[in-house]
């Protein structure tokens, strides 16, 4: 895959470009999915453990083994295809898969799209599908945004106060969706910056923003030119936004 950032060329599966470090949404979920197969190898080993003489746990355990061993260079397999162009499902199914793709992002569900995409690994394919590849990570970064967002309301005035974390995050996955900074290409990018779905997203995005938390015109388009944000980019702006609310709970309590 070709890397966002600085364009250089680098497998599907790692974690980080090597040559500029930026993050790779890919790779991470290959590594969950080797973390998965580990922990499961793990738990059968306990169970046999539980149970069974020592010699019949150690020809289950082996055998559990040499399966997992098979499962995982098989999906190093099928990712070296991934990185060479193509996924399993598209290399047999590619006018399915594309008439599937396409009717998830003209429908709007680009949740289920990011889905069916990861499930059978067509990020990273033609040059046709960047779009549906845009819209999927769009997608399930305002289902996180819509997560954190609820979570954060359903907090009291105090817990806003002392934990910041549903905070930070909303204001993260706000800043991602609306500048769709995903770690991958920019093709694509212009027809899903132009779709009333993402258009709908990005001013829920913007309201919340100011009409919940209180941002000011100002702060909201300094955080939008922020180029790689952090932790400590945020944190002016959460202290601004806490000493707002706190002034505010203070008028309300005086006015009682």
């Amino acid at each position: 895959m070709r890397c966002r950032n600085c364009g250089a060329d680098y497998r599907t599966r790692e974690l980080k470009c090597p040559y500029c470090g930026a993050e790779n949404l890919l790779g991470r979920i290959w590594m969950g999915e080797v973390s998965d197969a580990e922990r499961k190898y793990e738990k059968a080993r306990k169970e046999a453990r539980k149970g069974l003489p020592v010699y019949v746990m150690n020809r289950v355990v082996n055998r559990v083994l040499v399966l997992l061993t098979i499962i995982f260079f098989g999906a190093m397999i099928i990712y070296g295809i991934v990185d060479n162009g193509a996924g399993l499902k598209a290399i047999f199914h590619t006018e399915q898969t594309k008439a599937q793709m396409k009717e998830y992002y003209d429908a709007g569900e680009w949740v289920q799209l990011y889905h069916y995409m990861s499930d059978y690994s067509l990020f990273s394919q033609e040059e046709d599908s960047y779009v549906y590849s845009q819209a999927a990570f769009a997608g399930i970064g305002y289902q996180q945004f819509c997560d954190h967002k609820y979570e954060f309301c359903e907090l009291t005035d105090e817990e806003k106060m002392e934990d910041d974390y549903h905070l930070e995050q909303t204001i993260r996955n706000g800043w991602e969706l609306m500048t769709l900074d995903y770690g991958i290409y920019d093709e694509g990018r212009e027809e899903v910056v132009s779709s009333p779905v993402y258009q709908d997203w990005c001013a829920d995005v913007r309201s919340f923003w100011m009409g919940t938390l209180g941002m000011t015109a100002d702060e909201v388009e300094e955080i939008l030119n922020i180029d790689y944000i952090s932790g400590s980019d945020l944190d002016p702006i959460i202290a601004a936004l806490k000493a707002r609310q706190f002034r505010a709970q203070e008028v309300a309590s005086d006015a009682e």
